[in-house]
């Protein structure tokens, strides 16, 4: 079970996932929410399902140099904190995609917009293993922003620059 850094909470993102099913599900209509889950945060915390996943993709970024700025970390350990990474997000992804079907099954998602962003990424690279951090680079300040409309079933890519704010 994750900890959130030194804070004493400690979650179960299934079941934090479930509650908000329940909790979107009694809401008047029409009704705004606001979620901020703390997964895929540090520390990362894969089912068992999705340990080692990654391991033997043969998937290797290309190497960048370290940067002055970075916490020094040597290339190799920043590699292993991707692989962890990259299990987590699996695992976050996997629950997401149960906590969408849910809320399509109780009929939530019928006239309600979804939309999915987030604060920002992390580095992983360049001798820094996540966010905090001096640097400004791609992977760290570009962050997902999907939007779901009620009865929308077909993709539209948007490639127009938009931030937080927005």
């Amino acid at each position: 079970i994750p900890q959130t850094g030194s804070y004493p909470v400690y979650f179960i993102i299934e079941q934090v996932l479930a509650g908000l099913v329940k909790m979107f599900g009694d809401q008047p209509s029409p009704s705004f929410s606001y979620v901020h889950l703390f997964p895929p945060h540090a520390p990362y915390s894969p089912l068992r399902q999705h340990y080692g996943m990654f391991w033997n993709d043969n998937y290797f970024p290309p190497s960048k140099p370290k940067h002055k700025l970075s916490d020094g970390q040597d290339e190799r350990k920043v590699y292993i904190g991707r692989l962890s990474y990259d299990e987590y997000l699996a695992t976050v992804d996997f629950e997401f995609g149960r906590f969408i079907d849910a809320m399509d099954a109780a009929g939530v998602l019928v006239n309600s917009y979804l939309i999915v962003t987030s604060d920002h990424g992390e580095l992983l690279e360049r001798g820094d293993k996540g966010h905090d951090t001096p640097l400004l680079y791609d992977p760290v300040i570009h962050s997902p922003l999907l939007i779901s409309a009620p009865g929308q079933r077909t993709r539209k890519d948007v490639y127009a620059p938009v931030n937080s704010v927005d």
